[in-house]
């Protein structure tokens, strides 16, 4: 339940401490609808900010880092009613794609209700893999949706929002130069 700022900046944080601790590859877990009222544009606009300012930290010094990207669905968001979970699995993992993510974390469509069973996981990959042609087949149209204004002015103002918050927790390091 925490601001999309905190939410941005908590990767930027992480990026950096992993940076900072030497480590080369990166993985990060992005989950999607999370909370559940979070709207497609915000989620977007929350995980492209997110991984912006993980690529800046990550790109920064001597020996860049390699992201991964790994993105799931909340189960949280996922409907008691099954019929209607499995729709929301298939638009969370559209949403998704937007992110080109190396790895998709299977949620099962079930897990509202239930621990998922062999045939629940079998039947949420289908829906998942189908979601993944459907985007990869419409792909060029579907990116089009990153230019609108309501997705890059969000990602804007939770960069600098973001940039904001880690300079202020900067600041209270008293070894901290301004310059």
């Amino acid at each position: 339940w925490a601001h999309d700022t905190i939410i941005v900046t908590s990767y930027a944080l992480i990026a950096s401490v992993m940076k900072v601790s030497g480590v080369r590859n990166m993985v990060f877990q992005m989950q999607f609808n999370k909370p559940r009222e979070t709207g497609d544009y915000a989620d977007l606009a929350k995980m492209l900010a997110a991984m912006g300012m993980v690529k800046k930290i990550a790109s920064s010094g001597e020996f860049p880092s390699l992201t991964i990207r790994e993105t799931r669905t909340g189960i949280e968001s996922l409907s008691p009613d099954l019929e209607k979970a499995k729709w929301q699995l298939a638009r969370s993992t559209l949403l998704q794609m937007f992110l080109n993510p190396h790895i998709i974390h299977l949620v099962s469509f079930c897990e509202a209700n239930y621990a998922a069973r062999p045939e629940d996981i079998i039947e949420s990959s289908r829906i998942i893999r189908r979601a993944v042609r459907i985007f990869i087949e419409n792909k060029s149209t579907l990116l089009q949706e990153l230019e609108n204004q309501i997705i890059s002015k969000r990602k804007e103002y939770l960069e600098s929002e973001s940039e904001f918050l880690l300079t202020e927790i900067a600041r209270l390091n008293p070894k901290y130069d301004e310059g």
